[in-house]
């Protein structure tokens, strides 16, 4: 089930299986793989952006969907 988050620019966050599936404002829609562990603590940050560029964005491999 999508998670809404309040940011400038992530709308909505998922997971499926160990991937974190992450809906970007943009229409962008993007798999990272194995990420599932960082839905909690992404909706839980301050800013939802600076916490995906820090933790998500070059730490796991990610597909376009």
């Amino acid at each position: 089930m999508s998670v809404s988050v309040e940011s400038s620019v992530i709308s909505t966050v998922d997971t499926k299986g160990a991937d974190l599936i992450i809906n970007f404002k943009n229409g962008n829609t993007y798999k990272y793989l194995g990420a599932a562990k960082e839905l909690d603590p992404l909706t839980k940050a301050e800013s939802k952006g600076r916490y995906f560029l820090a933790n998500i964005k070059e730490n796991y491999s990610f597909s376009k969907n």
